[in-house]
């Protein structure tokens, strides 16, 4: 394992076959170029897979997620046996659709 700034990859061009990102674009300080980065290193023809999670917009959906992160989630606190342990709900809101089509856009244009 290596650690490394998401928009300046220690890898040359095409170093890669596949490229995988669970639960982190949302933490690039900037989007266009932590996707242009990953592109960069992605041979081509290879397959990029980003795994993070969005806001339901359509019931019932959106008023299940509601429901669990609002109240679910906090409530795993008093099962935990650390009482210290802190239990976090993240909304990504539409990023996660944004990156997408940003990253589709990107890759015809090159």
């Amino acid at each position: 394992m290596q650690v490394a700034d998401s928009e300046n990859l220690p890898f040359a061009d095409g170093s890669f076959d596949a490229v995988t990102v669970s639960f982190g674009i949302r933490n690039f300080e900037k989007s266009s170029e932590g996707l242009s980065e990953l592109r960069r290193v992605l041979r081509s023809g290879g397959r990029l897979v980003i795994l993070e999670t969005s806001v339901p917009t359509r019931s019932p959906y959106k008023q299940g997620y509601k429901l669990y992160t609002k109240f679910i989630v906090p409530m795993m606190k008093l099962l935990a046996k650390n009482k210290n342990a802190l239990c976090l709900s993240v909304r990504i809101g539409s990023k996660v659709s944004f990156l997408v089509r940003n990253y589709q856009e990107s890759s015809k244009r090159k």
